[in-house]
Parts: C-alpha cells; sequence; structure tokens
C-alpha cells in the first residue's frame, strides 16, 4: 500500500497493460531457471566484449566554431586532457602587462616569472579566434565546447516532453511506468544534449543508447496507446518516440565524441544488449512479480 501512488492507476481492462494472463504467463519456477541462466550468460558477454574494447576515438571540434580540427583524439583511460591543454606557454621577451589580454594577466606574471625576469605568453583558443571571443569575463574550462543552437532546442523539446509524460505518469497513477526502457534511454539522450564536455562517457552512452532504438521502432510499429486516456497524453507517446529517432540523428551529424565504432566490431553491441536483458531480468522482473 505505501507505493500504491505508483501503480494503483493501471488500467486492467486494457489487453496486455495488465492481468492474471501477463501474471501468470510464466511459472515461477521457469522464471527462476531462465534468470539464474541468463545473468551468468550476460555478465560473461560483457566481460568479454569490454577486454576487446579499441581505444576511443574521435575528430576534435573547435568549441565555439563547431568545425573539426584536422587529426583525431584518443579518449584513453587516463586523464587526456593533460597531455592536449589548450594553453601553450612560450617563453619569450619581457612585454609590458597593459598589452596583455585580461585572462592572461595573472597568469603571465607570476612571482617566479617577476623573478626571472622573464614572461610568459600563453596563447588560448579566445586569442587564435577573435571572432568568437565570448563575453568578457566568462571563463570555460579546457574540454567545455559551445552547444548549437539545434542542440539546444532538442534538450529544451526533449526534457519538457518528458517532464509532460512524468505528469501524465503521476496524474494517472501509473509511475511505474517510468522503468520503460525507452524513458530510460530518453533520459540518456538528455544527457547527451546537456553534456558540453568532451568526455569519454558520453561516447559510451552514445553508443550504448544507439543499440535501444528498436524501441521506438517497435513503438511506432505497435502503438500502445489504448491506456492513455488524458488530452494530448498519446500526443505526447508519438513526440517522445519521434525524437528519440531524431536525436541520436542529429548528434551522429554532430560528430565529435558523437561517433560509432567500426562496422566490424560488435564488442558496443554485445555489451548494450546484454547490458538490457540484465535491465529487463534484474529489475524489471523483479518489480513486475
Amino acid at each position: 500500500m505505501l507505493l500504491s501512488w505508483a501503480y494503483d492507476g493501471v488500467n486492467g481492462s486494457v489487453p496486455r497493460n495488465t492481468g492474471p494472463e501477463c501474471a501468470d504467463y510464466l511459472s515461477p519456477v521457469r522464471k527462476l531457471v531462465e534468470t539464474m541462466v541468463i545473468i551468468p550468460l550476460c555478465l560473461i558477454a560483457i566481460k568479454c566484449a569490454v577486454s576487446r574494447l579499441k581505444p576511443i576515438a574521435y575528430q576534435q571540434m573547435d568549441r565555439f566554431s563547431g568545425s573539426p580540427f584536422s587529426g583525431n583524439r584518443t579518449l584513453s583511460t587516463s586523464n587526456y586532457n593533460l597531455n592536449n591543454l589548450n594553453y601553450q606557454r612560450n617563453m619569450v621577451e619581457q612585454e609590458p602587462r597593459d598589452l596583455l589580454m585580461p585572462h592572461h594577466r595573472e597568469r603571465s606574471f607570476s612571482s617566479a616569472s617577476i623573478a626571472s625576469g622573464i614572461v610568459e605568453d600563453i596563447h588560448c583558443q579566445r586569442c587564435l579566434h577573435p571572432s568568437a571571443t565570448p563575453v568578457r569575463g566568462m571563463a570555460f574550462p579546457v574540454d567545455f565546447s559551445v552547444p548549437s543552437w539545434g542542440k539546444q532546442f532538442l534538450l529544451v523539446t526533449m526534457t519538457l516532453t518528458l517532464g509532460v509524460e512524468l505528469g501524465f505518469k503521476f496524474a494517472t497513477r501509473t509511475v511505474i511506468y517510468i522503468l520503460n526502457p525507452c524513458h530510460i534511454t530518453t533520459i540518456m539522450q538528455i544527457y547527451l544534449l546537456a553534456c558540453n564536455k568532451s568526455t569519454k562517457s558520453s561516447t559510451v552512452l552514445f553508443r550504448l543508447q544507439m543499440n535501444y532504438l528498436n524501441g521506438p521502432l517497435l513503438a511506432f510499429m505497435f502503438p500502445e496507446t489504448d491506456s492513455r486516456q488524458l488530452p494530448l497524453e498519446s500526443s505526447i507517446y508519438w513526440i517522445q518516440h519521434a525524437l528519440m529517432c531524431i536525436i541520436p540523428i542529429f548528434l551522429l551529424k554532430s560528430g565529435g565524441v558523437y561517433n560509432m565504432e567500426p562496422l566490424n566490431d560488435f564488442t558496443w553491441n554485445v555489451i548494450g544488449y546484454a547490458t538490457l536483458i540484465l535491465y529487463h531480468f534484474g529489475i524489471l522482473q523483479v518489480i513486475a512479480s
């Protein structure tokens, strides 16, 4: 009764929604046997696939213009930013402090530099790209990139769509359906749109969610809108799954950390599919029981 607010609204009169036929479709013994066999196989598959993963490489993008730089970068397990700093220090002759840009003064006139009589000239992206110089006083991290208007539009649209969907779930007391794999994939896509740093986790999540796009495809082929009775509730269903197909295409076109593995590399497919099976058997099956 404590969690009745999460499932009281589940409509048992709608086929395939709930009821004794769904609950008794498999016997408890068969569920237990399948779980004991499938979960170890998935864990072994993930372990073998992870051991065969190739280094993640991506084409470095300019943080302001969005155009790609020449050459590729590799995201290793170490902190790659330590070896790829945007600030490159070159020792030059001493120059007056008032000739330096404000964001260079503190770094250039350190106590060690003054004592040695040498001033460091620091070249950064703000100097190399004067047309894209941000507002004075704004400081960007080394691996920060300015999001495009298209990325921001998709982020706002998908976030609002998920928020409305959550509101419908609470209003109809069917919050348990938030655990649907499509909603989890939606949250992953929102993170990818909101994250503006070139991190390895972004590439990992992007490649994993690409293996879950069969969800929106099946949602279009076999729509489940019979239980959606509120106004615009069915419309949100179609909008959400349409955005789930549009966002990966947009991110893939953007490049950078949003890239795919080679066609002959199936390690990410194994990891993604095994993780999805673990989610079904380890979480959804337990809650459904």
